[in-house]
């Protein structure tokens, strides 16, 4: 994992030096082993290769140190790499790389986890290799199969590629994401980076992207048509590779579409089924061991963690260790269960007490690293607990994200699934799922009160559901429905309500959830960093999760069922046919009801011309008496989000944030660690302890 940052003047003017520098040094957090620059005269096929601060001394005689004096370059590519060293630690895999012989350039942020079959495979083609990392391999399989080689990759990857043979400077991302790359076009130059707030370096003037705004206060969507809260900056799409021209972006290739048909139980056996899931994700397991750092894993006593920590115990030669987050509060505390699985695997099992009350101390810095909105507080533990491994000295760590979306783990995919069933009329498979429903213990009156409520409404929507491009009327009625948001129509409303399982299930892989689980928290870990793999989102496991029946996903009242007998042999009964799920419990309340009271007090002081504060207040006051306070508490944390990032990124109120630490310094203590996690040094490098105005980018 490292970071990536760049400028290409289409026009063929020099690149500026000084601003390439300061967009790379906005990125230091993600990587500080090593750091190369590259620039590039395409007519002439010339380059000129320069070192930072960060290179190793090793290297200082074969690069120069880039200065700013420089900026007379007559070349209009520049490239920028940052190093957060995994595999291959040696100065040879530095970046920019080069392959032998001269033939294609790279900078990579990301891993190749299935580099060493690719580089058995290009070996007997013939090519050559010097180095063991997996970023020589990316300029091997290019010149073995050009474009091509992004359906080889098993992995996740931001990368830049410039091909000298055909002139041509190419862009790709990986199949779900996980690697982020924003981009923003001024007339004719465009500029990339691995994170926004680099892109913020480019100009003096910024403005908010209006359209983002509706969706995430009242869906909670983010990046929609991949456009960020910052108007002009977009996300480069998944699973999409590009060249950039002078038509760039339209130049977009996507080299990989998730499945959209699932198979019939008649076109799939359950035990060949059950079989695929074991085999598929052990071995997507297997290649995330990989590197030349230590590694340990989460767990958090649900099933997904506990399914990797169980498959990590059957790789040859593999050393588990797992870490689990404690709680105080015993409804949220799930390590009694991780301990079980951890004797069950014979893991090396070790507890991390986050300290909770640093969010508020920390929420400048915190808000300068997220650098968009985010949807609850409990990112900050996630942290935190991310934190406390890379105190330990690791620099990898295997997580379980994407299993519930992907295996229908959440409550609202039963419910949808129930639905379903009522409208082909199998009520046989309704009542079967309902009375024997794993959340519901022994309640089940309240229970079919709520999913009858749940199914009589999911009936309606469709009839309900007008779209508010087109009824100014239903635009008055849902900003009152929706309580806090007094926004002009910005947007055409076109989130369709999805009537089957498959389609929200593949919405979620592809557009909603995973896309911002994974944009989240590759920000959040390179902040400390620490690079996290996901399994889960193995591009096979994806493929074959979203053709199966969705009968194995839901099953005599168990979701993730086929999740749960592929692997019912390998860990505890107890946390296979475990009831009630919890995955990543949160003491939310702890932020949200218990923060200071002159917190809240400081917020609603603010005058926004996006959030209506009473009409919120109202809203909140709606959910309680509807006893709806998890609803209250995530629209809630949805608009202080929003202000927190309004505050800082376009009205520069540090003040707000100054404030807000004194009055919880006032309140708990501050607990320190010997680690300092880099964004912190970040934070404090970009000025802002000393009011330091931010340059802001906007389209031209």
């Amino acid at each position: 994992m490292c970071a990536i940052a760049g400028i290409v003047n289409l026009n063929g003017q020099p690149v500026n030096v000084s601003l390439l520098r300061r967009m790379n040094d906005q990125l230091r957090h993600r990587g500080h082993d090593d750091e190369g620059y590259v620039f590039i005269q395409p007519n002439r096929g010339s380059w000129t290769e320069y070192s930072g601060a960060d290179t190793p001394r090793l290297l200082l005689e074969t690069y120069p140190v880039l200065r700013d004096s420089h900026h007379h370059f007559p070349f209009p590519i520049g490239l920028a790499h940052r190093r957060f060293a995994i595999v291959d630690l040696a100065a040879r895999a530095h970046q920019p790389f080069f392959d032998s012989d001269k033939v294609c350039c790279a900078v990579f942020n990301g891993e190749i986890f299935n580099y060493l079959e690719l580089r058995d495979e290009l070996v007997k083609r013939g090519h050559h290799f010097r180095s063991s990392s997996d970023t020589e391999v990316i300029v091997e399989a290019y010149k073995a199969w050009g474009v091509e080689c992004f359906s080889h990759f098993n992995g996740m990857w931001a990368m830049i590629l410039y091909d000298f043979r055909n002139k041509r400077l190419i862009v790709s991302r990986d199949r779900l994401g996980e690697i982020p790359l924003y981009w923003a076009r001024i007339r004719d130059s465009v500029y990339f980076a691995s994170e926004i707030k680099a892109l913020l370096e480019v100009s003096n003037s910024q403005s908010v992207n209006e359209a983002a705004i509706y969706p995430y206060l009242v869906h909670g969507f983010q990046h929609v048509n991949d456009e960020t809260f910052v108007e002009g900056i977009s996300s480069f799409p998944a699973a999409t590779w590009a060249v950039f021209d002078k038509n760039f972006p339209t130049t977009g290739q996507r080299y990989w579409q998730a499945p959209r048909r699932r198979f019939r139980e008649r076109e799939v056996g359950l035990r060949e089924a059950i079989r695929c899931v074991r085999d598929t994700l052990q071995d997507a397991v297997r290649i995330r061991l990989r590197a030349d750092v230590p590694c340990c894993m989460t767990l958090s006593g649900g099933l997904d963690s506990s399914v990797l920590v169980a498959l990590a115990a059957q790789c040859p030669g593999a050393k588990v260790i797992a870490h689990t987050i404690r709680f105080a509060e015993k409804q949220w505390d799930e390590e009694p269960f991780a301990r079980a699985v951890a004797r069950y695997c014979g893991a090396e099992h070790r507890i991390v007490d986050p300290p909770l009350g640093n969010f508020w101390h920390e929420i400048l810095p915190f808000t300068y690293l997220a650098e968009e909105p985010y949807h609850a507080p409990n990112i900050y533990i996630r942290q935190l607990f991310h934190r406390a491994m890379r105190s330990e000295g690791f620099k990898v760590v295997l997580v379980g994200e994407g299993g519930d979306e992907l295996f229908a783990g959440y409550m609202r995919h039963f419910y949808l699934r129930q639905t379903e069933a009522l409208r082909a009329h199998r009520f046989g498979m309704f009542l079967d799922n309902h009375l024997r429903w794993s959340e519901t213990d022994t309640h089940v009156k309240p229970l079919a009160r709520l999913i009858v409520q749940k199914i009589k409404w999911s009936l309606l929507r469709p009839y309900l559901s007008i779209s508010k491009a087109s009824s100014a009327k239903r635009q008055a009625k849902s900003e009152r429905m929706d309580g806090y948001v007094n926004l002009p129509p910005l947007i055409n409303n076109g989130y369709s309500t999805r009537t089957t399982l498959s389609e929200l299930l593949y919405d979620e892989i592809t557009s909603t959830s995973i896309p911002y689980w994974v944009r989240t928290n590759d920000r959040l870990r390179m902040g400390i960093p620490i690079e996290g793999r996901s399994p889960f989102l193995d591009y096979r496991v994806v493929e074959l999760a979203l053709t199966l029946p969705v009968t194995y996903l839901i099953r005599h009242g168990w979701q993730k069922w086929i999740i749960r007998k592929a692997f019912e042999k390998l860990l505890p009964q107890e946390v296979v046919w475990r009831k009630q799920k919890a995955g990543f419990p949160t003491p939310f309340q702890r932020f949200v009801v218990t923060s200071p009271p002159t917190i809240q007090t400081v917020l609603k002081q603010l005058h926004n011309p996006y959030v209506d504060l009473p009409l919120f207040e109202r809203f909140a006051k709606h959910c309680a008496e509807e006893r709806n306070e998890w609803s209250a508490h995530i629209h809630w944390w949805r608009m202080i989000s929003f202000l927190l990032w309004y505050e800082l990124f376009v009205n520069h109120n540090q003040e707000l944030f100054t404030r807000i630490q004194r009055e919880q310094s006032d309140s708990t203590d501050y607990v320190g660690d010997e680690f300092e996690p880099q964004f912190l040094r970040s934070c404090a490098r970009a000025g802002l302890s000393e009011g330091r105005r931010y340059r802001r980018l906007s389209r031209s």
